[in-house]
């Protein structure tokens, strides 16, 4: 640990800037080959390189080997001041930077993130489960990805206050490939990808070209799961056109992919958490087998079904069309327009909650939604109709009446573990329809440059989702189980056929809405001297929602939906019920300021500070408090932020320094909660929160020889929470017993004090290798701060080999199975949350269970390219 400390400070005191840092490109030897410090294009200026400029911004190269077949959250890993949580596979990641972050339980981890595509945002909006990074895959259509993190993304983004992922379509149409690669899991999980990329010119002159990328992609996953875990891909065509003082681009992207993500596993001992029972944090996916049926739609009062079906995990579609057009009149007047038009579905076929449930407690089958479903209860595993499993549940109810809740079996057969797996299938139905312009105008003049643009986006938003209880077997490949009353004078059935029981009972969330986005910014880059610039830009942006959402009532139908008493899974379906209104409007001011001084050749003093706000989601008005009307308006967000860095480029040695601060001011918290009494699923209400982080940053590059040089990438963070108050439901919907208890002088959850990353590489003719060791520092799980994650190492590595026209790579990550921890949810509890964890709690249960989310296992990626 001392050595790695060591060659870290050492890194920081050569330190240096790199144009492609961790994807060592390019060799380092003479001062000659610095003619890469590239033009930022998420920027005002169409000139701006990055150490002319404030900005912190990281580029990264899609197009390398390393990155082959990566998902865009594992890429963001290298970077410096970025926290990236993707424990749960390839989207729903959690990305945090400079500790400008809210709770690891919001499931829009991308709040503070804006991913463009090519210059315009990828979606308008986000709210609970729909999240922007659904809608992208990284495929060799890609060249290169931008990451602005800092203040100055509140100005260049869209509601976006904490940083900006641009993804930037390849513009070299001169060279096509084809790729192919395999990949193996340490549980034995294999999968394939297909890249195909055809370029070339439409005319005999040249100046009409083209690009067709077709991308598939079908694997099983990390984990040992009963489904594939990625079936589909995309195509990407785009036409480019030059003239004398203009270009002209279409963009024309479909996405259809199935995906999926893992949930939480189970663990023992607080202090050292280690799996419990028979699982494994390298291989256990814990979630139910097969499970097809359908529901009712709530929106249609049960008039019409909607299919489920766990083999299509998250479905998602992207049709989107874009066209650029840029027009440079003369050397100092540029005029730039995009507009896109997109229409988006995300459909949830997926599973929440994998807690256990013991056979003695009366929750399984109080949540079938039957008001009595006590008695002899059948389990019948699915896959094996002979294995039934008798048992008598009556002594559960004995937790009533103050005694000891029990059950026996009454037959020769046991459930594993003496307990069901306390999980529900998740139903959601998303679509959004997105029509997007941006105009920008650029004047250069004596002393200033001026860089004025207007964004305007329309979207449509629709969103329902529903939760059902699913009976399954608690054990690392959990069995659906098929489960029957079989008290006298009929059996009643409390599942269908796939286990699946409480129709639409659990979670009704039903909302529809038009939303509008405006904003307009102006820069000015002012040259005091010939080594001083001064940068100044602000950003008017306003936010409108004008939506509904419908409050959930019981069907009321005698005998439930299908009318028939002998089925008791179907009694509690919730339909669409009265409108809730929304209407609001959020006007915004947002503003940077920052100056760069050119100490020497090479070398540059850059400092900057920001105000930024953030208007709320549409998760504000759609998941909200169950039975609670909607508090009006939400809270605007504010986050300043500061920095001070330097850049170098020298004869062997790059790289940037940052020493930062942030504070967030006003942002929501909430907990998702569960009522055991009602059955009911729900969000606490919102607690508006301070925090605040100061922190340094690096990445770098040192050429110790010709043939091998040393990346490094760190950050090291000290955060507080400054007023921070949860909200304790205590475990029911009912507000007469809840509180808010205070939190304030405390870590901020979920924030690292330490990450770091070491790269050596070598390079050898058309060979070339490097291996990274990565190590995440701990963090704590809840606002008391007590439960802490360890921090931990993981070893990557990656090898290159050019034959003509063929590159064979081989990449490996995480390649001693490390089982590092990455997130918190609280005590092993149906509907629990991390807050529950408090210190009284670990206290009075030493030997409970709780969730964590391990780092995904080892994975290796065999991969073959071919140009041509």
């Amino acid at each position: 640990m001392k050595a790695l400390f060591f060659t870290i400070l050492l890194l920081i005191s050569y330190s240096g800037y790199c144009q492609e840092i961790g994807l060592l490109q390019d060799t380092i030897t003479d001062k000659a080959q610095f003619t890469f410090d590239e033009i930022v294009i998420t920027a005002p200026y169409a000139d701006q390189t990055r150490s002319s400029s404030t900005l912190s911004v990281s580029s990264v190269n899609l197009s390398s080997p390393e990155n082959q077949n990566q998902s865009i959250s594992s890429i963001l890993e290298n970077l410096p001041g970025v926290f990236v949580d993707g424990s749960i596979g390839e989207v729903q990641s959690r990305v945090h930077t400079r500790g400008v972050s809210i709770a690891a339980e919001d499931d829009i981890g991308w709040y503070y993130t804006s991913i463009f595509e090519d210059g315009l945002p990828l979606t308008l909006t986000q709210h609970t489960f729909y999240s922007p990074d659904l809608f992208i895959r990284n495929s060799n259509s890609l060249s290169k990805a931008e990451f602005i993190r800092g203040g100055q993304a509140a100005v260049l983004g869209i509601n976006s206050p904490g940083s900006i992922l641009n993804l930037i379509s390849s513009d070299t149409y001169e060279q096509s490939d084809l790729s192919l690669g395999l990949r193996t899991s340490g549980t034995e999980r294999n999968g394939f990808d297909f890249d195909l990329n055809l370029n070339g010119d439409l005319d005999y002159k040249g100046q009409i070209q083209y690009h067709l990328g077709f991308l598939y992609q079908k694997d099983q996953g990390f984990r040992k799961t009963d489904f594939n875990w990625r079936d589909g891909g995309q195509i990407k065509a785009k036409i480019h056109k030059k003239f004398k003082n203009s270009e002209f681009t279409i963009h024309v992207k479909f996405l259809d992919d199935n995906t999926n993500r893992y949930l939480g596993l189970p663990a023992t001992n607080w202090s050292d958490p280690q799996a419990a029972s028979d699982f494994d944090f390298t291989s256990t996916a814990l979630m139910p087998s097969t499970i097809i049926t359908s529901l009712p739609d709530g929106r249609t009062f049960g008039q019409k079904t909607i299919s489920y079906d766990s083999n299509d995990g998250i479905k998602v579609t992207d049709l989107s069309t874009q066209i650029d057009y840029g027009w440079q009149p003369d050397s100092t007047t540029q005029v730039q327009i995009k507009t896109k038009y997109s229409r988006k579905t995300s459909n949830w076929n997926s599973i929440i909650g994998n807690q256990i449930l013991g056979l003695e407690n009366f929750l399984p089958y109080f949540l079938t939604g039957l008001e009595n479903p006590w008695g002899q209860v059948e389990f019948i595993p699915r896959d094996d109709p002979n294995g039934l499993v008798a048992v008598d549940n009556s002594g559960a109810l004995a937790i009533f009446s103050g005694g000891t809740p029990s059950f026996h079996y009454t037959g020769p057969n046991q459930l594993p573990n003496n307990a069901l797996l306390g999980s529900a299938i998740w139903l959601k139905d998303d679509q959004a329809s997105e029509w997007m312009t941006e105009l920008s105008f650029q004047k250069k003049l004596k002393r200033h440059e001026l860089v004025a643009s207007i964004f305007t986006g329309f979207s449509k938003v629709d969103m329902y989702t529903t939760a059902s209880y699913v009976f399954a077997s608690y054990e690392a490949n959990p069995k659906a189980l098929s489960v029957i009353l079989n008290n006298p004078p009929q059996p009643i059935r409390l599942s269908d056929g796939y286990g699946v029981s409480n129709y639409n009972g659990l979670f009704y969330e039903d909302g529809t809405s038009n939303n509008f986005i405006g904003k307009f910014s102006l820069w000015d880059r002012w040259k005091l001297s010939s080594k001083l610039r001064l940068y100044l830009g602000l950003k008017l942006e306003n936010i409108s929602y004008n939506g509904q959402r419908y409050l959930p009532e019981q069907l009321g139908q005698s005998g439930g939906w299908d009318s028939r008493l002998q089925t008791g899974y179907d009694n509690a379906v919730l339909v669409r019920g009265q409108p809730e209104l929304f209407k609001d409007t959020y006007a915004t001011l947002n503003y940077s300021a920052g100056v760069n001084f050119n100490v020497s050749s090479g070398t540059s003093l850059f400092a900057n500070y920001s105000s930024g706000k953030k208007a709320p989601e549409l998760d504000y008005y759609f998941n909200t408090f169950t039975g609670v009307p909607i508090k009006g308006k939400g809270e605007i967000q504010k986050i300043n932020q500061a920095e001070l860095g330097i850049n170098i480029i020298q004869n062997s040695i790059a790289g940037s320094v940052s020493a930062f601060y942030s504070q967030l001011k006003d942002f929501g918290s909430t907990d998702f909660a569960f009522d055991p009494m009602s059955g009911q699923i729900f969000y606490t209400p919102l607690q508006n929160n301070q925090v605040k982080t100061w922190g340094l940053e690096f990445e770098s590059r040192i050429q110790v020889f010709r043939n091998l040089s040393f990346i490094s990438t760190g950050t090291i963070q000290s955060s507080k929470t400054v007023d921070y108050t949860i909200y304790d439901a205590n475990g029911s919907v009912a507000i007469d017993d809840d509180e808010i208890i205070n939190y304030s002088g405390n870590k901020i959850p979920h924030t690292p004090s330490v990450m770091l990353r070491v790269t050596p590489e070598y390079s050898l003719g058309n060979l070339r290798f490097n291996a990274s060791l990565s190590y995440m520092g701990p963090r704590y799980g809840n606002a008391e701060n007590s439960f802490e994650m360890a921090g931990y190492f993981t070893l990557g590595a990656h090898l290159n080999y050019q034959l003509g026209r063929l590159i064979f790579s081989l990449t490996a990550k995480n390649i001693t199975n490390s089982d590092g921890l990455l997130n918190f949810f609280g005590p092993d509890e149906f509907g629990s949350s991390a807050n529950q964890a408090t210190s009284d709690y670990i206290r009075n249960n030493p030997d409970g269970r709780f969730v964590v989310f391990p780092i995904l296992p080892r994975s290796v990626h065999l991969g073959l390219r071919y140009q041509f």
